[in-house]
């Protein structure tokens, strides 16, 4: 049997990912860029500016499963791809991304969080919007705020596992917070 790519040896490491051989690396980075960019809470926020910038609902649903379902049949193509370039047997399907890169698609998805909260909030900060319903919307908002913030707090004194999955989702909570604040100025600010 001819190999097309060189794996390691099988009495040094049996089970190989994508990331260990130099031809599937490519491919298996843009199986991931795919599913980052088209991860349905994404999906959701693009289709929330969307729906924002355009004012039309139908557009924004359209683009929103748009992506989703391009994505998923276009990360499909790419992640079989990349993993064809190991035999079966020899497939580590079960190692763990690289940290940074579960810190980058939750950043990704942490930025367009960000902006859709804060786009709500210009939204309700307009004088048509009663003050009742901004403070209420904003209370709320906080409430979500604080829960997260303490998740996080927890996530990081307890165990180490526990806090290398905190570590993940810092921008979330980062994004959260930070645009709760800059919401306040908006919705209650005056």
């Amino acid at each position: 049997m001819n190999e097309l790519v060189h794996l390691p040896d099988p009495a040094v490491r049996s089970l190989v990912h994508p990331l260990d051989v130099p031809e599937a690396r490519r491919p298996f980075l843009q199986y991931w860029l795919i599913t980052t960019l088209t991860d349905p809470s994404v999906a959701f926020c693009v289709a929330g500016l969307l729906w924002f910038a355009t004012r039309n609902p139908a557009v924004s649903v359209l683009a929103g499963l748009a992506i989703v379902v391009g994505g998923w049949y276009a990360q499909r193509c790419v992640r079989d791809q990349a993993w064809s370039f190991i035999p079966g047997k020899r497939q580590d399907r079960e190692r763990p991304l690289p940290l940074t890169w579960a810190l980058g698609a939750n950043t990704v998805f942490a930025v367009l969080f960000a902006a859709v909260v804060l786009l709500i909030a210009l939204r309700l900060g307009r004088p048509d919007v009663p003050a009742q319903v901004r403070v209420y919307t904003f209370d709320f908002a906080a409430a979500t705020a604080v829960l997260v913030l303490a998740s996080a707090v927890v996530g990081l004194v307890r165990s180490r596992e526990s806090r290398s999955r905190t570590l993940i989702t810092l921008p979330g909570v980062v994004a959260t917070v930070a645009a709760v604040a800059v919401s306040y100025g908006f919705l209650l600010g005056g």
